[in-house]
Parts: C-alpha cells; sequence; structure tokens
C-alpha cells in the first residue's frame, strides 16, 4: 500500500512556541512498529500514513479544537514522551462520541489512542511549563474507507467553506467560528464551552498492551507483539530534554 499525499494543514497556536525535533528515519520505523498496537485497538487492517515529531511545545501557548485529515489521519495515537519536571498538568481535551467532553492528562510513557478524524480535539488551555513533548502517528483503513470519505465528502453543502463573519459584540455562546484549519467558540473561556463540565482523566495509563476505555474499564489488546520490541523509543526523553536545553529560548 502506497502513502497518501502529504498535505500540510497546520493548526495555529496562540504564539509561535513550537517546534520539530525531527528523525525521519526513526520515524518511519516508529510507524511499523506500532502498527500491530493501532490494529489490535481499532479491530481493522490499516495503512500506515506517517508518524511525525517529536513535536515540542514550550509555555504560553495552546491548541485550537480541531479534527485531523479524514482521508489518512483515521485511527491515531499521540505517544507523550516527556514534559518539563515542574509543569502545570496540560490536559489533551477530546470530545467523544457520546457527547462528553474528556480531559485526559497524559504522563511521559502514556500513548492516547483516539479517532482524530472523527474526534473533535485540541488542547485550548495555555500550557504553563517548560516543555512538553510527544510523537504523533496515524493510519488509515486498508478496505472500504476511499468510498467513506468521498460519500461524506460529497454530503458537505458548498455553502460550508463560505465564513461567516461577524463582529465579537454579535457572538454568542452557540456560535463557533473557524480560525485557520481549527473552530474556536470565542464567547466562551478558553475558545471552547465544553471545558465547563468534562471528564478528566489522569495517567500513569495501564501497564503494556492493557488500555483504559472511555466507560473506565480497563481491557488487553490482543495479538500485539511483546513490550521488548519498543525498545528503540525509550530514548526519547533524554532526547528531547537535551534539545530543549541546548536550545535555550531560541526556540
Amino acid at each position: 500500500m502506497q502513502k497518501r499525499d502529504q498535505q500540510s494543514g497546520p493548526v495555529e497556536t496562540k504564539e509561535k512556541t513550537t517546534f520539530f525535533i525531527p528523525d525521519d528515519a526513526h520515524n518511519e520505523e516508529i510507524v511499523q512498529q506500532l502498527l500491530p498496537l493501532h490494529e489490535a485497538w481499532s479491530g481493522v487492517k490499516l495503512v500506515p500514513q506517517n508518524s511525525y515529531g517529536l513535536r515540542v511545545y514550550r509555555g504560553a501557548t495552546s491548541l485550537n479544537m480541531h479534527i485531523d485529515r479524514p482521508d489518512t489521519h483515521v485511527i491515531s495515537s499521540i505517544l507523550h514522551v516527556d514534559h518539563g519536571e515542574h509543569d502545570e498538568p496540560w490536559p489533551i481535551v477530546i470530545e467523544d462520541f457520546s457527547g462528553k467532553t474528556n480531559e485526559v492528562f497524559l504522563e511521559s510513557g502514556d500513548m492516547l489512542f483516539y479517532e482524530s478524524s472523527k474526534c473533535m480535539h485540541g488542547r485550548p488551555r495555555i500550557y504553563n511549563g517548560d516543555y512538553y513533548s510527544s510523537l504523533f502517528t496515524h493510519y488509515y483503513p486498508v478496505e472500504g474507507w476511499d468510498e467513506v470519505y468521498e460519500r461524506a465528502h460529497a454530503l458537505v453543502p458548498p455553502s460550508y467553506t463560505k465564513r461567516q463573519e461577524k463582529e465579537v459584540e454579535d457572538i454568542n455562546e452557540e456560535d463557533a467560528i473557524t480560525d485557520g484549519t481549527s473552530v474556536v467558540e470565542p464567547a466562551c473561556e478558553h475558545g471552547w464551552c465544553g471545558l465547563r463540565e468534562t471528564v478528566k482523566w489522569h495517567g500513569p495509563g495501564p501497564s503494556y498492551g492493557k488500555i483504559l476505555t472511555g466507560n473506565g474499564k480497563v481491557t488487553e489488546l490482543k495479538g500485539v507483539p511483546s513490550e521488548r520490541s519498543f525498545n528503540k523509543l525509550s530514548p526519547m526523553a533524554a532526547n528531547t530534554q537535551e534539545v530543549v536545553i541546548q536550545g535555550g529560548d531560541d526556540f
């Protein structure tokens, strides 16, 4: 299977305090290594799209709520590598299929599985810390996804792409407006009304091969490789800290 074309679609942060530690060769290996875990979680055969990072956030940044590309970023994960020792907790916010707003506080080594092209997600709260680094991995189904994607795309009315301009004083709580490739609700704190009532989840997660589901149950992934197969991921935390310290405030 061939990877689909890469298209840029950055989600703007409030401050330009995000940078990458590129390692294309390592990331190509990782997207293949993590494939069995994502197939076990999703229950379908998948095509690896990409694994990218490390993405490192510095203080005073946030990430607007958004969804990812529906053709390639279907089954996804965030592997949290490391964060500053004295950082304030910085949750990933996800709207699930039951309508709940979830705040997930990941610890180093935690991996979050999610359907990133369906579930609205982001980090709308302002980050207050030294650094926060993660690795992002994306896949799409081997069978049938092209048909689903094309049918859904055809159902979007042409008027959807026309941005409705409003004066700030005319915006009410029901309004959600586009901001680049993301969505904000400017009438609510942090730009997202769902934060007023959330379900909070705290790491560290269960041991390798087990997942904590959205209904609070711990289940075991079937048919996944041994934990020792992923030893190459462990040097990432040390590498992140070293690069951040060497870079100082220039990033």
